[in-house]
C-alpha cells in the first residue's frame, strides 16, 4: 500500500514512445492535477522496477509489451501482495480481449475504442479521486473546481488525435505481421505515411502543450531522441516554413503598395 504523501505517483508502462510521451506531458502542464509525478517505461522489466521501488498509486500497463511481456507483467502485478492490499489502479492497454482473469482493480480498454483517451483520462480522474480519499491529502491530486479552457480543450483534442494515430500505427503493423510479402510493402509504406502525420501532429501538441517532465531518467534520455528525430526537426520546418511565408506575404504586399503608388503617381503626371 503506497505511503501517505502528497506526491502522486504514476507508473505508465508502454512501449509507444507517443502514448508515454502524451499521457506524461498532459497530466504534467493539465492545471486540473496537482503533485503528479509521472514514472514511465517501454519494458516491463524497468516497468516492474518501478513499480517496486515507487509503490505506485496508479498504474497504467501495455499487455502487448515485448520482451517481459505485458501478459507475465499482469500476471506479477495481479499477484503481488501490496497492490492487492492497497487496491492499487491498475488500466490494462491491450488489442485483443483475450486477457487472464484479473483483479477488481484492474480496469481494461482496448487500443481500437473511438473514446481511448477520454476513458483514460476517465480512470486517472476516478483512480485520483480515490486516491485523494483514502490516504486524506492535504493537496488534492485533482481540482473538483477545474473548468476547461478553451486552450486546454485544444490541447486534449491534439492529444486524443495523436493517441489514435499511434494506436492506428500499432494496428498496421500489427496486421503486417499476419500478410504474405506483397502486402507487407504496401503495410510498410502506410505506416510510413501514418509516421509523418502523426510526426506533425506531434510536433504541433508539443508546440500548444509542452514537453514531458519525465521522473524516470534514464527514459528520459531515451525520449529526448525520439524527440530530436521526431518531433523537434518538424518543428523546426514549421517555425522555418511560417517565416518563408510571412517573408513571401511581406514581399507581395510590398510589391503590391509600390505598384499602386507607381500607377497612382503615372496617373497625376499625365493630368
Amino acid at each position: 500500500m503506497a505511503a501517505k504523501s502528497d506526491n502522486i505517483k504514476i507508473v505508465v508502462i508502454d512501449d509507444d514512445f507517443a502514448i508515454r510521451f502524451v499521457v506524461n506531458s498532459y497530466l504534467a502542464h493539465s492545471k486540473k492535477y496537482h503533485n503528479v509525478h509521472v514514472f514511465t517505461s517501454e519494458n516491463g522489466v524497468e516497468g516492474v522496477g518501478y513499480v517496486l521501488i515507487t509503490n505506485p498509486h496508479v498504474v497504467i500497463v501495455d499487455s502487448t509489451l515485448p520482451g517481459y511481456s505485458g501478459l507475465e507483467l499482469l500476471d506479477y502485478l495481479r499477484s503481488n501482495r501490496e497492490i492487492k492490499t492497497g487496491k492499487t489502479p491498475i488500466l490494462v492497454i491491450h488489442e485483443t480481449n483475450q486477457l487472464p482473469n484479473l483483479g477488481e482493480n484492474f480496469i481494461t480498454l482496448s487500443k481500437n475504442d473511438s473514446k481511448f483517451f477520454p476513458k483514460l483520462l476517465r480512470f486517472i480522474d476516478d483512480s485520483l479521486l480515490y486516491t485523494n480519499k483514502k490516504l486524506g491529502l492535504k493537496i488534492p491530486a485533482i481540482d473538483f473546481y477545474y473548468k476547461e479552457t478553451a486552450l486546454d480543450k485544444l490541447k486534449r483534442i491534439l492529444a486524443e488525435i495523436v493517441i489514435r494515430i499511434a494506436n492506428l500505427s500499432d494496428e498496421v503493423l500489427h496486421h503486417r505481421e499476419k500478410v504474405m510479402f506483397i502486402r507487407k510493402i504496401s503495410h510498410t509504406i502506410f505506416w510510413l505515411l501514418i509516421q509523418l502525420v502523426l510526426s506533425v501532429v506531434m510536433s504541433l501538441y508539443t508546440i500548444v502543450n509542452g514537453s514531458s517532465k519525465e521522473e524516470n531518467v534514464d527514459q528520459a534520455k531515451s525520449d529526448s531522441v525520439g524527440l530530436r528525430v521526431r518531433v523537434y526537426p518538424t518543428i523546426l520546418i514549421f517555425f522555418v516554413s511560417i517565416i518563408v511565408v510571412l517573408i513571401q506575404a511581406f514581399i507581395l504586399v510590398g510589391g503590391g503598395i509600390i505598384l499602386v503608388g507607381t500607377r497612382v503617381s503615372e496617373i497625376f503626371k499625365f493630368r
